[in-house]
């Protein structure tokens, strides 16, 4: 039996699966948005995979915990390294790395 996950769905899994502050409510969108792009027809979805593949970071902590240096963007230090989702002002979806 197979359902289209909506994007409630979606969030709903999150807190099912006990992963419900993992991702603010924004991220949890722009991963549902990114996700849906792709052809997922026949996906499941696991929770727990995304957890572990993509990060949310305030975009002063990326720039600590990644050591960006001063003098370069963040988001394009980010979109040098890996895959990003999303960002806004002061918050980035992007593939673990």
């Amino acid at each position: 039996m197979k359902i289209t996950v909506t994007e409630s769905i979606f969030r709903n899994q999150f807190e099912a699966m006990g992963r419900g502050d993992q991702f603010s409510h924004k991220a949890l969108g722009w991963l549902f948005d990114m996700l849906d792009d792709f052809d997922n027809e026949n996906e499941e979805l696991d929770v727990i995979a995304i957890c572990c593949d993509f990060n949310e970071l305030k975009i002063e902590d990326v720039r600590s915990e990644y050591d960006v240096p001063e003098d370069q963007d963040v988001i394009d230090y980010l979109e040098e390294n890996t895959f990003v989702v999303n960002s806004d002002d002061e918050t980035v979806v992007f593939q673990a790395f």
